[in-house]
């Protein structure tokens, strides 16, 4: 289990400017109905948490109506989502439901212990400023992402109803030629919101000169125990038939440990914290490792039920290790500088967290391998095989382009067994198994290349005189001098 939430304000924060930003960067088509159920959910958590700012300070530079038209824009989509045939009911967005409890929680703290406060240094007025400005940019990235995604799963719906309108027997599921406006009007009303946010945010930049976020440096063992409570967690999951999401949240989780492996590496190596040599074989692995945990998430993000959802301890402890890389390794727009991360961290000591959570990667991948054998849960591929993953091993495939669908724990029932445990075994092993495969190989490559580091320390020059300098001496051994010659 996750230990004790103990995230500050700031890291709330930013822990959900992180989660927009992965939103708009890992956009499907399928994804945007739930997104816009969750969407109004985040904006009036968002509006809650920016009412609540102004008691840390804000003083003059807060500047409350574009919050209170955003929240107003914000609940008028929420009524029009409830009451229209599309969306429809249905599952909301992990991603954005978990920005939404960040910002819930970010003012449960503010409530408790912010009220009462009213910081007058300069610094502390920047440091509220800097949360308001997070959350504003949060909302702004989180519509245009549901924007970008509606725009695409548009797109498809018309794609469809051209299809069909070719066809003498149309399929029962085909979508209906009166939904596609509908779906157009939201993006009218997204774009209005996006462009109200976006004149707030044209006078207060989220950059690294326009932040003034003030942190305490972050606990030496903050990232260790982050690292350790997502292994046990992970395996804990796993173990206990994993819903697709499921999956799909520890091979991005595992992707982001490997990248911040590489960052943090690459910056012990500028600073002569690590061995160069073993430096330059161990990052083509984790390179290759990072890309192939891509690969399985963008994979399991296919293999999806209307009504599967993510294990809450386990979107915890991902929040919790993300927080932590951030806190660790991060300015306030993103990865700090090999410098920067020499002045607030021990390099040498991280590089070893991480290597012990590459190591732990491997028996994750083994544990996922035996998932994706078995066919655990609803879990289950429909449709054409996709193209080899092994031609695509640099690239990530699109998530419309590996072939795969929905499947209904009714089907299932019904069935007696997945659609996943039916298919002949080299369709199974070619779409899953052999995928997690190459996981287990690229992370072993890299757990293997790490076993040689060690600290090098670079020489430095002999300031002594030439009296206080030792004297060279020969190499050839001397002979001891025996009794007899004394």
């Amino acid at each position: 289990m996750p230990g004790r939430n103990r995230r500050t304000i700031g890291d709330l924060a930013a822990d959900t400017d992180a989660l927009a930003r992965e939103a708009l960067l890992d956009l499907s088509p399928d994804a945007a109905p739930a997104m816009l159920r969750t969407f109004a959910q985040v904006v009036q958590s968002a509006a809650r948490l920016a009412s609540m700012l102004p008691a840390l300070g804000m003083g003059a530079t807060r500047e409350p109506d574009v919050m209170v038209r955003l929240q107003a824009v914000g609940r008028g989509i929420g009524r029009s989502v409830s009451v229209s045939r599309w969306p429809g009911p249905g599952p909301i967005d992990d991603r954005m439901a978990e920005m939404a409890q960040n910002l819930n929680r970010a003012a449960a703290l503010v409530d408790r212990y912010g009220r009462d406060v009213q910081p007058t240094t300069p610094e502390a007025r920047a440091d509220s400023a800097a949360a308001h400005d997070r959350v504003m940019h949060a909302v702004y990235v989180a519509a245009h992402a549901t924007t970008a995604a509606i725009t695409r799963h548009t797109a498809d719906l018309q794609r469809q109803l051209d299809l069909g309108a070719r066809r003498r027997h149309r399929p029962p599921d085909e979508p209906k030629p009166s939904v596609v406006p509908g779906v157009r009007n939201y993006l009218s009303r997204l774009d209005v919101f996006e462009q109200l946010a976006g004149v707030y945010l044209a006078g207060h930049p989220v950059t690294l000169t326009a932040l003034g976020e003030a942190s305490a440096p972050p606990p030496g063992t903050r990232l260790e125990l982050a690292i350790a409570r997502w292994d046990i967690q992970a395996h804990r999951t796993l173990a206990a038939q994993p819903s697709p999401p499921d999956l799909v949240r520890v091979a991005r989780t595992q992707a982001l440990i490997a990248t911040t492996a590489l960052i943090i590496t690459a910056a012990a190596d500028d600073q002569g914290k690590v061995d160069s040599g073993a430096v330059q074989r161990l990052t083509p692995a984790l390179e290759a490792a990072q890309i192939a945990w891509t690969l399985t998430a963008n994979l399991w993000s296919n293999v999806k039920s209307p009504t599967g959802r993510t294990d809450p301890n386990l979107i915890r402890a991902a929040s919790d290790i993300r927080t932590a890389i951030a806190a660790t390794a991060h300015t306030p727009t993103g990865w700090a500088s090999p410098q920067q991360l020499a002045e607030q961290l021990d390099l040498a000591n991280t590089v070893k967290v991480l290597q012990l959570g590459m190591v732990a990667s491997v028996d994750v991948a083994h544990v996922m391998r035996e998932v994706a054998a078995v066919g655990q849960g609803a879990m289950a591929v429909t449709g054409d095989v996709s193209p080899d993953f092994q031609a695509h091993s640099r690239t990530p495939a699109p998530a419309h382009h590996l072939g795969m669908s929905l499947l209904t724990e009714a089907t299932n029932a019904r069935s007696g067994q997945s659609v996943l445990e039916s298919l002949p075994e080299p369709r199974r092993r070619h779409e899953l198994v052999n995928q997690v495969d190459r996981v287990i190989a690229t992370a072993a490559s890299a757990v293997a290349m790490t076993a040689p580091m060690a600290p090098s320390v670079p020489r430095r020059a002999d300031t002594r005189s030439p009296k206080q300098q030792p004297q060279e001496r020969d190499p050839s051994p001397v002979p001891r001098p025996t009794a007899q010659g004394r």
